[in-house]
């Protein structure tokens, strides 16, 4: 068997689980109803059978069910009657083909004037010939049938599902804001901590020392005349200061934007401040190639 053929043959099989499975949950959904339309329990419900098709079409895992209540309900009743449908159809080719396998060999204790089923329904099984000749049409058809019909439903009532739970534009568009929103606050929120820490470093930092060389020039001016000593003194403390002070004053303006950040970017500005801090870090190299610090 070539690969095409194993390809079908697994499409197949893995089709045949997925509309059996979804049978009988159309049978569960029928008794449990009145609880599956409470809407978080229909959502949950939603959800899952979301997760089946999605792994049966080999599409990206999506998420929990993000539709309004009556698209969830309209689903439910439609996933109702499409797995009850596609479900009989494959019990109607898949158990034909078996149930024609178990009965050609054994038509000779069967009861006297049995006559065969599906497509050669009421044709008396009288012997060896007439059981193998019909018995051997039936299971290659329904055999066939079920090679070729069971993938194209199973991946029908995929789509179907995957159609009828996803958002629609609208539903799309509110999400995005909702998402713009949500982003939007958090970077608010980042802004105003930043402003703060800022506005903290200037006060605790430069500005403490700022006054600190005032009130040594004010001590200076007022001994000019009479400690000439202490004048010197403080004219040298309140210059060591002003150099203390615009060194954390340009410290403060780099935290704002550093020149890193324009330099080499953000890559390059997190391996740089990963480089000065205490916690060890990690660089490596992502598989879209891109520098990253743990």
């Amino acid at each position: 068997m070539n690969h095409h053929g194993a390809s079908r043959l697994s499409a197949m099989w893995r089709g045949l689980g997925y509309l059996l499975a979804s049978l009988f949950t159309a049978a569960v959904a029928l008794f449990a109803l009145p609880v599956l339309i409470v809407p978080m329990m229909a959502r949950a419900w939603a959800s899952w059978h979301r997760r089946r098709a999605d792994r049966l079409l080999l599409s990206a895992r999506s998420g929990p069910v993000r539709v309004g209540t009556w698209r969830v309900l309209g689903w439910l009743c439609t996933s109702i009657v499409t797995s009850l449908v596609f479900g009989l159809v494959v019990v109607l080719c898949a158990g034909n083909a078996v149930a024609t396998a178990i009965t050609v060999p054994l038509w000779w204790a069967l009861p006297a004037g049995t006559r065969a089923g599906g497509f050669a329904a009421g044709v008396p099984l009288s012997g060896w010939g007439t059981a193998l000749t019909l018995g051997t049409a039936q299971i290659v058809i329904f055999a066939a049938l079920t090679y070729w019909l069971v993938p194209l439903l199973a991946r029908l009532h995929a789509r179907i599902c995957v159609a009828l739970l996803s958002p629609s534009a609208t539903e799309r568009l509110a999400q995005r804001v909702e998402t713009l929103t949500e982003t939007r606050a958090d970077a608010m929120n980042a802004h105003g901590a930043e402003l703060r820490r800022i506005e903290r470093d200037l006060h605790d930092g430069t500005q403490a020392r700022l006054v600190a060389i005032a009130m040594r020039l004010g001590l200076a001016r007022e001994s000019l005349s009479e400690d000439p000593q202490t004048v010197a003194r403080l004219l040298e403390e309140a210059h060591e200061s002003t150099e203390e002070a615009m060194a954390e004053l340009r410290v403060v303006i780099r935290t704002i934007y550093p020149p890193v950040l324009a330099d080499r970017g953000l890559a390059g500005a997190l391996a740089a401040l990963g480089t000065r801090s205490a916690i060890d870090t990690t660089r490596w190299r992502s598989a879209s190639g891109r520098t990253r610090v743990a």
